[in-house]
């Protein structure tokens, strides 16, 4: 029953992939059409770089190299109730530190962006990229808490949501690039990347209380391909050996988070 679950979930992790990426090409496609290479595009690119920074620093990081696999490995030496308070403690955590340090960082914005990210950009893109910043310092937080998220359905065998979770990000920058930039301007597209940043935690959060409480009673679980859990008998028996590479939090969240700057350069 192992290989053909593994299997399964490394189907459903490629073709979302896949799906993503299509999605993000999209994307790309719209922006470019929308702003070409102006100062507008300028800014919004601009203004990608402080949020990527601190999600990779404060959230993304440490929770590949510390959080999961200590999670992981509490949960195959059958230690549940610790794990799972461990994940509640480390999810707040993570929420009022990258929650305080983006509000630090967007009230120094302009002072970010005159002196250290843009120093030679024309006031008026200088001014711009600084607000723009400020819009997506909220995903950087929701990015902190859904990350969180997908470690933990990934460690307790749920693919699916987590597979799916870029898609819907993608989507939401879509939607930003058609729907809010006719209304809002350049801003749309910032107000999409925290729609998808909303999707990507919206469509793996039901299923944590779940996981919370099925794997108290793990022999309790059956195979379900169609929601991408796996069974007691196809569980990872070690942290990191056997998930799918596609689907660790470190290969997966940053890079959905962190190629924001060059998915946006052109």
């Amino acid at each position: 029953m192992r290989r053909p679950s593994l299997i399964n979930a490394s189907l459903v992790i490629a073709a979302s992939y896949v799906v993503s990426n299509l999605a993000g090409f999209v994307a790309r496609a719209l922006i470019n059409a929308q702003f070409g290479q102006g100062l507008e595009q300028d800014a919004y690119r601009l203004a990608f770089n402080i949020p990527d920074l601190l999600f990779n620093l404060l959230a993304g990081g440490a929770l590949a190299s510390a959080f999961i696999p200590t999670y992981a490995g509490r949960l195959a030496q059958g230690q549940h109730a610790q794990a799972w308070l461990l994940a509640k403690r480390v999810a707040l955590m993570v929420m009022l530190i990258v929650g305080a340090v983006a509000a630090v960082a967007a009230l120094a914005a302009p002072w970010l962006i005159q002196q250290v990210i843009a120093p030679d950009a024309p006031p008026e893109t200088q001014a711009l990229t600084a607000s723009l910043m400020r819009v997506l310092l909220i995903s950087t937080v929701i990015f902190g808490l859904s990350g969180l998220l997908m470690g933990l359905l990934q460690s307790n065998g749920h693919f699916l949501a987590p597979a799916l979770a870029p898609v819907l990000y993608n989507g939401g920058q879509i939607f930003g690039a058609l729907i809010l930039v006719p209304v809002f301007g350049v801003y749309g597209l910032a107000y999409g990347v925290v729609l998808g940043a909303l999707l990507h935690l919206a469509v793996q959060a039901p299923l944590i209380r779940r996981s919370e409480s099925t794997v108290e009673s793990p022999e309790s679980r059956i195979v379900s391909p169609e929601s991408g859990v796996l069974s007691p008998e196809s569980r990872v028996p070690s942290p990191e050996s056997e998930v799918p590479s596609l689907a660790r939090p470190d290969s997966a969240l940053r890079t959905q988070h962190s190629g924001l700057t060059t998915q946006h350069s052109g």
